[in-house]
């Protein structure tokens, strides 16, 4: 099977964007479920409270929706008397672990005869037999070279602003 090698690198390389595309969208409904609509504080009796996601964010709904973090309420110990106890609110995004699974590096290893056509544009042929790498007087017989063609692809970093929306929640407490 022949591939010109620019078309091959170009079409991994919008995978693996795709793939980290993939990998934040889930990262956000994930941060996102920690959330509720506001107007759904206090929901009726045996219904859900209205958990905010990736859909509503994507959606109009986002511009006139004010979200706020779910809560929890924990009965704890008063600082001052141990024996005494409140009810304190807090946050379910301030307990949870944001760490997400994000690429940082894809590294492809292909092997592969290389080839020229008539326009100068190099090829892959990734059926042919290779050697291990080095060239042998049977390569140059046909005009290509075989061996381990490696791409690898630096991919951006995770978004900051998660944890920083979480600073700033856990800051109020």
């Amino acid at each position: 099977m022949e591939f010109e090698v620019g078309k091959l690198i170009e079409s991994i390389g919008i995978s693996v964007s795709e793939a980290q595309q993939g990998l934040e969208n889930h990262a956000l409904q994930r941060f996102l479920h920690y959330f509720e609509a506001a107007s759904c504080r206090n929901p009726s009796p045996g219904n859900e409270p209205c958990r905010w996601g990736v859909k509503n964010i994507l959606s109009k709904e986002r511009e006139t929706q004010v979200i706020e973090p779910a809560a929890v309420k924990i009965l704890m110990p008063c600082e001052d008397d141990l024996s005494e106890k409140r009810v304190v609110e807090i946050p379910l995004v301030t307990l949870a672990n944001h760490m997400q699974i994000h690429l940082d590096k894809v590294t492809v290893k292909v092997k592969a005869r290389l080839l020229t056509d008539s326009t100068g544009s190099v090829r892959m042929n990734i059926n042919a037999p290779v050697s291990n790498g080095m060239s042998s007087s049977e390569d140059s017989e046909d005009g290509g070279e075989s061996g381990m063609i490696e791409m690898v692809f630096n991919v951006a970093g995770m978004s900051e602003g998660e944890s920083r929306v979480v600073q700033n929640i856990q800051r109020v407490l």
